[in-house]
């Protein structure tokens, strides 16, 4: 049920059709609309012609129409009868040939004929036009449906009609010039008078309204209107999923585009500085070449120092930096030579790892011959260490 209402949208026209005998058309319209609170009026019109229909009526929302005027016949009829003959108001006519609509009264039945070819030229006009028309009501007989006009009144009057009522069903009516404006509730919803007849024909499009029984229905198709709307719901929503994937493909490039840039922009810099670490790693060698040809022993020893010391990790501690150490003399002798070309280090670390890393990084200097650890203690983390490293020639 729900799907169903929702296929057929939430807003509906009310037309009260008053046809003139020269065939013009004289119209009220409402067009309502349900939500969570109810039954509210969006926009009610009184014009005439169906020229004035074509530009005021949206041809996106349903019609429910009650035809009345020329070529119209209303007759109360004795409720005892089972079926009705078209015969009791129009002798010698063919059944088939009319739509004939009825509703209960009191003890009687109020009988409403049209001939069939009259309204399908009616009918024909709207759906030319573009008009979906889900239901046509002879007469203003839909009102019946509301208890609040029905229930307490033994007679109550509308434009061009005053009903007689006992215990809510009609016994009688006649064709007045009502004129006298006058407001009321129907479905929660304050209606004015003059717009009861087409505010009860919409409200059909929400369930709403049995009484009325009719032949006519054959001449309404609304399952094409109910195809109509689900194939544009599902065109609209297919759209909507179309431009939802072409957003999130546009905002997917653009993020992708930008960090694309970025990244190009990040390798041409990371690409300069690389260039330029190389012309600095080329000048430092060839420093390197002329310090090594060209200094003394002793400005060779001090560059030693300086290359062993620049990359001391913090956790270590040199006490000692011996250059051509003495040879240990036999017991009781003097010192009488030295060990030429060999740097004995001294120090304390507090880790073997910074040590490990840092002997690797003397060890790759190519003017060392030969590197060594020796005399390697650990004391409760702090651990002793000598390093002797050999000169090349």
């Amino acid at each position: 049920m729900i799907i169903k209402q929702f296929i057929k949208g939430i807003k509906a026209y009310g037309l009260n059709i008053l046809i003139k005998p020269d065939g013009q058309f004289i119209v009220d319209s409402i067009l309502i609309r349900k939500n969570r609170k109810g039954l509210r009026i969006i926009s009610k019109e009184a014009f005439s012609g169906f020229d004035s229909i074509n530009k005021k009526i949206s041809k996106s929302v349903p019609l429910y129409i009650s035809l009345d005027g020329k070529g119209i016949i209303h007759k109360l009829s004795d409720d005892s009868c089972d079926e009705f003959t078209i015969n009791s108001i129009l002798p010698n006519a063919e059944e088939n040939d009319f739509v004939i609509q009825e509703v209960h009264g009191h003890d009687k039945k109020l009988i409403s004929v049209a001939r069939k070819d009259k309204i399908i030229e009616i009918l024909n006009i709207f759906k030319d036009q573009g008009f979906s028309v889900l239901k046509i009501f002879l007469g203003p007989f839909s009102i019946f449906d509301f208890p609040e006009l029905t229930g307490a009144n033994n007679d109550f009057s509308i434009s061009n009609y005053r009903f007689n009522l006992i215990e809510g069903k009609v016994i009688g009516f006649e064709r007045i010039n009502f004129e006298n404006e006058y407001n009321v509730v129907l479905d929660g919803t304050d209606v004015e008078s003059k717009y009861i007849v087409p505010f009860s024909n919409a409200i059909n499009h929400f369930g709403s309204g049995t009484s009325v029984v009719s032949n006519n229905n054959d001449l309404l198709k609304p399952a094409d209107f109910n195809f109509n709307r689900l194939a544009s719901i599902v065109g609209w929503f297919f759209l909507l999923f179309l431009f939802a994937g072409l957003l999130l493909n546009y905002l997917l490039f653009k993020n992708f585009n930008s960090n694309n840039q970025l990244l190009a922009t990040q390798i041409n810099k990371n690409k300069e500085v690389l260039i330029e670490l190389e012309k600095t790693k080329l000048q430092l060698k060839s420093k390197e070449d002329f310090l090594s040809r060209n200094i003394n022993n002793n400005s060779l020893y001090v560059y030693y120092l300086d290359r062993i010391s620049k990359d001391i990790p913090l956790s270590i501690t040199l006490n000692r930096f011996c250059i051509s150490p003495p040879v240990k003399p036999q017991s009781g002798s003097e010192i009488k030579d030295f060990q030429r070309k060999i740097i004995v280090l001294s120090g304390n670390t507090t880790t073997s790892k910074s040590l490990d890393s840092w002997f690797k990084s003397i060890k790759k200097y190519t003017w060392i011959d030969e590197i060594a650890i020796k005399n390697y203690s650990d004391n409760n983390g702090l651990a002793k260490f000598d390093i002797e490293i050999k000169i090349s020639e």
